[in-house]
């Protein structure tokens, strides 16, 4: 993969995300985030201008639509090792890859030609069920203990969306959405994305194609409600896996480790009925170096936060 150089929009700096300042769940440390990437002890904020958002003044980590007519979703980064098995996979786990292409994706109502690698090299290679979890987190399919091309089973996934100490740490992770000319849609977008190469575990010794130090090697996780109305759209491109269930259906599918992959979901294909609310989860993940980037599109109306642990 290709590095290049950063773009970014919305309320951060040339190369990362300003974080707020927040516990890291996973340490036995109540050590935080400060808006400058360095750590404090100031635990977790109780919301009201806790960062500076870049656009139109501070954010407000209690309001979705933000005063200057950005959206925020607030969401939860975890960070691993290097070493982590399901991190860089072709260099940490025998016999795994660090390239599946489109091979361990479901077919959705975003892309119903996806069919888990039928037919490649690498059949039936799918790891995520169709349904989420009662816990609002994705599942592992359960007739694949020894794993998938990118994977290493459902241990090691199970701690992909969940705080472990001695696995990963996590941090609470803003994401501010800026409204386009149309007056519809609100965007996401950078393609050097690495939210906390100051933060956490930091690079511990990896770097991008330029020799700068990077921190790989995280996932995160959003949970929100929506209101859903006929002609609403959801976009998303980058590397690597994305899942995305709406009301508990899995409607975008890409996962698994690859350059750039884009999805586009009309939400009019999922039986849904307007002016209804409905929870939206996204996941998406950076396991293999060197390009790190993401852009998201949309016109969903956001509209509550969904507490997750």
């Amino acid at each position: 993969m290709k590095y290049s150089a950063g773009r970014t929009f919305a309320f951060f700096g040339t190369l990362g995300w300003t974080l707020a300042s927040i516990a890291c769940s996973a340490s036995s440390n109540s050590t935080g985030v400060s808006s400058t990437g360095g750590y404090s002890s100031s635990g977790v904020g109780t919301g009201g201008n806790a960062y500076n958002a870049g656009v139109g003044g501070s954010a407000n980590l209690n309001k979705v639509l933000q005063d200057d007519g950005t959206m925020l979703l607030l969401g939860t980064i975890r960070d691993f090792h290097p070493t982590f098995a399901d991190m860089e996979p072709c260099t940490n786990s025998p016999g795994k890859h660090c390239d599946s292409g489109h091979t361990e994706q479901n077919p959705t109502p975003s892309d119903p030609s996806q069919n888990c690698g039928v037919g490649s090299v690498y059949p039936n290679s799918c790891f995520i069920q169709t349904t989420i979890g009662s816990d609002s987190k994705p599942m592992y399919v359960t007739d694949k203990p020894g794993g998938t091309v990118t994977t290493t089973g459902p241990d090691n996934f199970h701690y992909w969306f969940n705080d472990q100490d001695g696995v990963n740490l996590s941090a609470q992770l803003p994401m501010l959405l800026s409204p386009n000319p149309d007056g519809i849609t609100w965007t996401y977008a950078n393609d050097a994305f690495f939210p906390i190469d100051n933060a956490l575990f930091g690079p511990e010794g990896q770097v991008d194609g330029t020799g700068t130090p990077r921190n790989y090697g995280f996932t995160t996780e959003f949970h929100i409600k929506f209101t859903y109305k006929p002609g609403q759209t959801f976009y998303f491109k980058g590397d690597d896996d994305l899942m995305v269930f709406i009301a508990g259906q899995l409607a975008v599918d890409r996962s698994g480790i690859h350059n750039a992959q884009d999805a586009t979901l009309n939400l009019d294909s999922l039986g849904l009925s307007s002016g209804t609310d409905y929870q939206f989860d996204l996941f998406y993940c950076e396991r293999h170096r060197t390009l790190s980037e993401i852009t998201i599109t949309t016109s969903m109306e956001f509209t509550v936060p969904v507490g997750i642990n």
